[in-house]
């Protein structure tokens, strides 16, 4: 039994000897590939960095000045729905394919008109309009109708608020 464990042994150390060898002797390339095989693994493994904005300054600016005009007083949810119509109109092809001309469309949103549209926005209108433009959604795409009271084929969500001893309902419809 002895002899059988000293043969293994001695195998063992022949194969680890043989193994170590073999690596510390093999050629520089496959290190090298190891090495460039790592690098490649690292360079897919990491996160691209962004390279451009999803959206304008001037987008952003709109965008949160007719929350602002439309919401400013009301909740965030208020706003983000006001924001998200906005946004849905733009991908809907009944309405024009971009923020501005959403926005400015004869006779959609008073704001335009009636000069609101020019107040500078608050941080919390600015804030939630980052938050739709890039990427978050409130409400469903087929929202498309926003306003004091129903309209479209039917209400998505009724907001009422009480606020300074008024009261603001706002109707999201499809």
């Amino acid at each position: 039994m002895k002899k059988a464990r000293n043969i293994v042994a001695i195998l063992l150390a022949i194969l680890i000897l043989t193994g170590v060898t073999y690596h510390t002797t093999g050629d520089k390339s496959q290190a090298e590939q190891v090495e460039t095989t790592a690098e490649i693994q690292q360079e897919i493994i990491e996160p691209p960095t962004p390279t451009e904005e999803k959206y304008t300054a001037e987008e952003l600016d709109l965008l949160a000045r007719i929350i602002n005009a439309e919401a400013g007083i009301m909740s965030d949810e208020a706003q983000q729905l006001t924001g998200n119509v906005v946004l849905n109109r733009v991908d809907d092809a009944r309405f024009p394919n971009t923020i501005k001309e959403v926005i400015y469309q004869k006779g959609q949103y008073a704001p335009t008109w009636n000069g609101a549209i020019k107040k500078e926005p608050t941080q919390r209108a600015i804030n939630n309009a980052k938050r739709l433009l890039e990427g978050e959604r409130f409400c469903d795409g087929t929202v498309v109708w926003q306003a004091e009271f129903k309209q479209g084929k039917g209400v998505y969500k009724k907001i009422t608020e009480k606020i300074n001893g008024y009261t603001y309902t706002m109707y999201f419809c499809y």
